[in-house]
């Protein structure tokens, strides 16, 4: 019995020391002091840290007054680095290194200028449309047997005749051919639709190539790009809404032409090319610059992407002309 007792009193004991070691440890922490500078710049000392001033940079100091941690104010440069970041990738766009870049080169490498896609788009298109006029033809041949055989059957029943077996046949195979022939055709003038938006996407694709390319050579000629070219001009995407003065640009575009339309979209207006005259064909670019918040609106000819095309075809005085009735016309509104 005395040996138990003698135990618990034990344990009770070094519990008791444990707890007093506990305590101690907290009460030295806690004589921890925090030193930093207000907005004034006077020194403060405190028990407690404000969260405010966790980001300026303080010092930890014990009950004796000695330093014995120094934390650094707080650098943010995320913003230098990402603006750093941003001109490095607007570089490799300049110069068509993003990895979208590569399948929009490819069309010059198959393309010498827009004519070419055209044709290419047309040669495509009329060997469809070839088909589809055959099938029409078809479909009135069909139409025409098929009306005979209901009216054959028709005038039986009104004379109280029994109609054939061969002759119910015959309308519902005729039927069934006209309605497969139609879809055939459906079928056919879908694919034409699909031909004519991914070659409008190659067209775009490659004036925005040009513009591109425009827009590297003047920066890499002179640095700004009013002052190397008269036929761009640019629009800040802070201080204005590019988008309804590119749709002014757009529709002014089409007006001062007076020509029909090729193409008209959200990147490019193109006028109507003529294969006698190819270089009567003039083109409106929009090439936004999201690395500069800036987008850039150029105006060009067939000759600014045809080296094949003799310079003394291609004036540049209207592509100017054009430019600049743009510029004096979006200044107005």
């Amino acid at each position: 019995m005395t040996k138990r007792l003698f135990v618990n009193r034990l344990i009770h004991s070094t519990a008791l020391v444990a707890g007093i070691l506990a305590t101690c440890t907290s009460l030295s922490w806690s004589a921890n002091f925090y030193k930093y500078k207000d907005k004034k710049g006077n020194w403060v000392i405190t028990s407690s840290l404000p969260q405010e001033f966790s980001q300026t940079g303080y010092q930890v100091i014990n009950e004796k007054g000695r330093t014995v941690k120094v934390v650094e104010a707080y650098k943010d440069i995320s913003g230098k680095r990402s603006k750093k970041k941003q001109e490095e990738e607007r570089k490799k766009w300049i110069a068509f290194e993003l990895p979208e870049d590569e399948k929009k080169l490819i069309l010059l490498k198959t393309f010498t200028d827009t004519a070419d896609i055209i044709r290419a788009r047309e040669t495509q298109i009329s060997a469809i449309q070839l088909h589809i006029d055959i099938s029409k033809t078809n479909i009135s041949r069909l139409e025409k047997h098929l009306i005979q055989a209901q009216t054959k059957a028709a005038n039986l029943e009104r004379s109280g005749q029994t109609v054939a077996q061969h002759i119910n046949d015959q309308i519902i195979d005729l039927q069934r051919q006209v309605r497969d022939a139609q879809e055939f055709v459906e079928k056919k003038l879908d694919k034409q639709n699909r031909i004519r938006k991914r070659f409008s996407e190659d067209i775009t694709n490659f004036h925005i190539i040009f513009a591109r390319k425009l827009l590297a050579s003047w920066e890499n000629r002179s640095g700004t790009l009013e002052k190397a070219n008269p036929i761009a001009f640019s629009c800040d995407q802070e201080a204005n809404d590019c988008a309804m003065a590119w749709n002014s640009a757009k529709q002014f575009f089409s007006t001062t032409l007076q020509q029909d339309i090729e193409l008209s979209n959200q990147a490019i207006v193109l006028s109507k090319i003529d294969n006698d005259k190819p270089n009567k064909c003039l083109w409106l670019a929009r090439l936004p610059d999201e690395y500069r918040s800036k987008e850039y609106f150029l105006v060009s000819d067939s000759c600014s992407n045809n080296a094949r095309l003799p310079k003394a075809t291609c004036p540049e005085n209207k592509a100017v002309c054009v430019a600049t009735d743009i510029k004096k016309h979006l200044s107005n509104i």
